[in-house]
């Protein structure tokens, strides 16, 4: 169905002039075909009643047909804008290219990751034990978040193990290897077995991190949001339903895609 934030993302691949195709009006599907992307447009007012797998089954499908597909909301079209309007013209070309040989490592402080984060990541800012930028001379290029190391069992032996809790890029540049050099950086210093990331399946099926060593482990279940009359999504758990918290004006909700759980195993040989 067609909105009027649904006619000004229309109106912003006019403007920039990058041409799309019409792939399924009920489910307001268009291709763009310079980028070889689907994009679903999700109006938050006419999910209330979808099916809470729908979206990580129409995903997963995509994906098991070659094709990508991003799924763009109406909530956060209108709070994140310049982040996603800037990764979609990077993505059709129009990027700073850097290549992480040529960058330096850095452990930055909390104030400065949270201000990277809040301009170039959907999440925007994280609770992370360690932060490491990644800088070309002194412009911070790029940002990786991860936890504190904790111990796990696996199949009766003791892992060490850590979580890449957010990783974001400067907008509008594209980073050959910036990823790897900062799992690098980190692994030199903090010693661990392993380390786990999550995919996004709306907008990702985790591509970026099988290339450099991830591997899958799991499908996520889809997660269920509310949307307040500000247009702020919160995360609804079951714990904090259960334990009775309250919960802000409730405008409307729906179901993400869910997501991905990669793991990385810096013992083996990787592509980092």
């Amino acid at each position: 169905m067609q909105t009027l934030l649904h006619n000004s993302f229309i109106d912003f691949l006019v403007e920039k002039e990058m041409p799309y195709q019409w792939i399924d009006f009920d489910q307001s599907i268009i291709f763009l075909p310079k980028i070889s992307l689907y994009v679903q447009w999700m109006d938050i007012a006419n999910n209330e009643s979808i099916d809470p797998g729908y979206c990580q089954t129409l995903s997963m499908e995509y994906h098991a047909n070659g094709k990508q597909l991003w799924r763009i909301w109406e909530d956060q079209w209108i709070t994140h804008f310049e982040m996603l309007s800037g990764r979609l013209m990077a993505l059709c070309g129009q990027y700073i290219a850097l290549f992480a040989r040529k960058t330096q490592v850095r452990r930055i402080d909390t104030p400065t990751s949270s201000a990277f984060l809040e301009h170039n990541h959907t999440l925007a800012d994280v609770s992370a034990r360690y932060k490491y930028g990644l800088f070309d001379k002194d412009n911070l290029v790029a940002v990786a978040c991860f936890s504190n190391p904790r111990n796990y069992i696996r199949e009766q032996t003791t892992y060490r193990s850590a979580e890449l809790v957010r990783f974001a890029t400067k907008r509008h540049y594209l980073i050959a290897g910036g990823l790897g050099k900062l799992i690098k950086a980190f692994t030199n210093e903090v010693h661990v077995d392993d380390i786990v990331t999550y995919a996004d399946l709306d907008f990702s099926i985790g591509q970026g991190y099988g290339k450099i060593g991830f591997v899958r482990d799991k499908i996520l279940p889809p997660q269920k949001f509310i949307v307040d009359k500000d247009f702020n999504r919160i995360y609804i758990s079951h714990k904090r339903v259960a334990q009775g918290n309250p919960l802000p004006e409730l405008t409307r909700f729906f179901y993400n895609g869910g997501g991905q759980k990669w793991i990385l195993f810096p013992i083996l040989e990787t592509k980092i």
